[in-house]
């Protein structure tokens, strides 16, 4: 704040800003202050002023020769960096346009030499009116009672950059307080510098499908027509998903277009509280003139939207001034005023109609979802507890698919300078994993060493005794198989082709509801039995089957290296139905011939015996006396580093059936795989190593693939007897 209090500049508190510098330009009239945005990672500058008329024009001229000369100095301070201009609001007391001021005829009308320095302070700091250059009336700011009459005018002004910036219409609000009216403009900045790409497409919410009344017809009539009177194979499969999803978006997008018809729905719909409602229509009757009562068409619509708010008729045909607020005269003149008395008054503020109304409305309900966003952004940056009880670390829904923090650059292991630009990032981020998920050379001497590893481990897994005969199946997926995916359908974020567990769920109840009809389609399972036949018998590695998008969630350490990030693979929802049958046959094999040490993912063991384990350890030493240490090992991107062809060799090693290592071979050889960051993808890239994080199969295959290591590790490593 200026010393002698003539200015304050506030900044939103929690909303992330912060002031970086602050500079007094003009002691009690102008400052400058350097703002920032720690989530956008925005900045700027802004400047408060208020023009000194202590002393009149003299003094208002004398300010603004001051004011030039130190923003020149503050310039060239500046230069020396990046300079791109400021903001600049305030009360200048001095209107810029003839047009700003009404009558515009006045004695003490702003010099030419004043209106020149205000020229040279536009150049110097870059500024353009937010409201243009032929301001209309209706952003008259200030109205005060003369000799002359009722004088109005525009001293309240915002400015912004011209280059890099834009901004929405100039909105004067009425205060009730004040003969001047609040300014409000909405700045949107034009080449964000975290760049935001177009989202794929994906399958809108059920709730708002499940209004559309042609959405679920469609989807039954693309239903028979990919699996009635024939086998399914999956190229239909992605047809009827590519349908699908065309008639998702459409239905949407209609029923978006006919919402923004009619403001009350969208109001209600987006979950406006009634007395909010209540408030803005209040604050808009507040506005400068009160309106007749609606034509006969309206009062329709106008208790529907606003149950409890009577409209009051008004008697005259024309508008009545408002008794709270400062703004006296009326636009128009009573039917019984005497003709040539006075000047007609022009039209500066339309009366609060039910458009108007609307139209406030529908700000706010920008500013709630702008709110919202703002606070998801922040959790997903903070990574607080409110965040993770949304994505559980995962892509829960629409919103828990962006918990993944924004991404302001990205480098190599081997490079100092990020990457800023969104095609530059999704490169570096695709070559990393690339590199990554493509295995080293086998050469002959650690050929050899797997293959006396292996031979321990089939003397283990000989050891170990087989699955019980009826956990055990075989051959073509059973109805009970299927339907025990029932239960294994979270509400995950959809992979690359863009359909949720939802619709999936939803769509074997709407089947099932059909099979009393006269022609009733075929089940969902009865598909889905075809659709694993066929996979089965051609292979998964078509039709995209298996595509997945990689987010990148932020671990620790420089949120520019890339390898500081957790690679979480979203994968097609149906592919993951797939994968959790092949799980269920794989859980079996993992619970007879993993060792009881293995707790992690294998069903019937827990983690936590491990951790009580060694605590109980812990206190045996200190009771015993007992020296000892603790070891513990971590391996840097496990999942990333799975060896494919030692992965399947260690299955045979273990003895499992050949027609479920073929299963696994087929699911895990030749995946692809594309990096998302803000909103953007990388070209696909092919796996030719690793397993994927968030596919349900990759849990026992990692155990698998890490048991030899463990088995060598109980041979060499002796611990304390309990």
């Amino acid at each position: 704040m200026a010393a002698r209090a003539g200015v304050a500049i506030l900044t939103k508190a929690g909303a992330g800003w912060e002031v970086l510098h602050k500079e007094v330009i003009v002691p009690g009239h102008a400052m400058m202050v350097h703002v920032s945005h720690r989530m956008s990672r925005e900045s700027f500058w802004l400047m408060g002023v208020y023009g000194d008329i202590s002393k009149g024009q003299v003094s208002l001229l004398g300010f603004y020769e001051r004011l030039q000369d130190r923003l020149t100095a503050f310039v060239r301070r500046q230069a020396r960096t990046h300079w791109g201009g400021c903001f600049a609001a305030g009360d200048w007391n001095f209107v810029e346009f003839a047009k700003d001021r009404f009558p515009t005829a006045r004695p003490d009308a702003a010099p030419e030499r004043l209106l020149t320095c205000f020229n040279r302070i536009k150049d110097l700091c870059g500024l353009r009116n937010t409201a243009g250059g032929d301001p209309a009336p209706s952003l008259w700011s200030y109205s005060k009672r003369t000799s002359h009459g009722q004088v109005y005018s525009r001293l309240d002004r915002i400015y912004r950059p011209s280059h890099g910036w834009s901004n929405s219409a100039v909105v004067p609000v009425d205060t009730g307080k004040s003969d001047h009216r609040l300014i409000m403009v909405d700045v949107h900045v034009k080449t964000p510098r975290i760049e935001k790409a177009i989202l794929a497409p994906r399958l809108p919410s059920l709730e708002i499908l499940d209004k559309s009344r042609d959405f679920w017809p469609s989807v039954l009539r693309c239903w028979n027509s990919q699996t009635r009177d024939t086998v399914v194979s999956l190229e239909g499969w992605k047809i009827f998903k590519d349908q699908v999803l065309a008639s998702g978006i459409r239905e949407a997008n209609t029923m978006k277009a006919a919402k923004k018809k009619d403001w009350v729905d969208a109001l209600r719909n987006d979950c406006v509280p009634p007395e909010q409602i209540m408030d803005v229509v209040a604050r808009a009757n507040r506005q400068v003139w009160s309106k007749r009562t609606p034509p006969a068409r309206m009062p329709a619509k106008w208790p529907a939207a606003i149950p409890t708010y009577e409209v009051k008729p008004k008697p005259s045909r024309h508008f009545v001034p408002s008794k709270d607020s400062p703004w006296k005269t009326p636009i128009r003149r009573p039917n019984d005023a005497p003709r040539g008395t006075t000047a007609a008054h022009p039209t500066f503020a339309k009366p609060a109609d039910i458009k108007r109304v609307a139209t406030l409305l529908q700000d706010r309900v920008a500013r709630f979802a702008k709110a919202s966003k703002e606070k998801w952004e922040k959790m997903t940056r903070t990574h607080s507890s409110e965040w993770f009880k949304q994505s559980s670390n995962k892509e829960l829904d629409e919103r828990g698919s962006r918990a993944s923090i924004s991404v302001e650059g990205l480098r190599r292991p081997d490079e100092d300078v990020a990457r800023t630009d969104l095609g530059s990032m999704t490169t570096v981020a695709r070559d990393y994993f690339h590199i990554l998920h493509t295995p080293e050379p086998l050469d002959d001497a650690r050929l050899a060493a797997q293959d006396m590893l292996l031979d321990e481990v089939r003397l283990h897994g000989r050891s170990r005794p087989d699955p019980n005969p009826d956990d055990i199946i075989e051959g073509p997926f059973t109805g009970e198989e299927m339907m025990s995916l029932l239960s294994k359908m979270p509400n995950t974020a959809p992979g690359p082709d863009g359909i949720p567990y939802a619709f999936w769920k939803r769509l074997i109840k709407v089947l099932a509801g059909l099979q009393d009809g006269d022609s009733p389609p075929r089940t969902f399972w009865s598909v889905f039995s075809d659709l694993l036949r066929d996979i089965a018998r051609r292979g998964s590695s078509r039709e995209g089957f298996k595509d997945a998008n990689i987010s990148l969630f932020y671990k620790k350490g420089d949120p520019t290296l890339v390898s500081n990030y957790r690679p979480i693979s979203s994968m097609n929802t149906d592919c993951k139905m797939y994968t959790n049958l092949i799980n269920a046959r794989l859980a079996p094999w993992a619970v007879s011939k993993l060792h009881p040490n293995q707790k992690g993912f294998v069903p019937g063991r827990l983690m936590n015996e491990h951790t009580r384990l060694a605590s109980e350890v812990v206190h045996l030493c200190d009771a015993t006396e007992t020296p000892g240490f603790v070891v513990g090992l971590d391996q840097a991107k496990a999942y990333d580093r799975v060896d494919q062809f030692w992965l399947l060799r260690v299955l045979v090693a273990f003895g499992l059936p050949a027609e479920l290592i073929l299963l696994i071979s087929d699911l895990t050889n030749g995946c692809r795989s594309r990096v998302r960051i803000n909103g953007g993808y990388s070209p696909y890239f092919i796996m030719k190593q690793g397993i994927r994080q968030g596919d349900p199969l990759s849990c026992l295959l990692f155990n698998f693939s890490i048991e030899p290591l463990a088995v060598k590790l109980r041979e060499k490593i002796v611990g304390l007897s309990v």
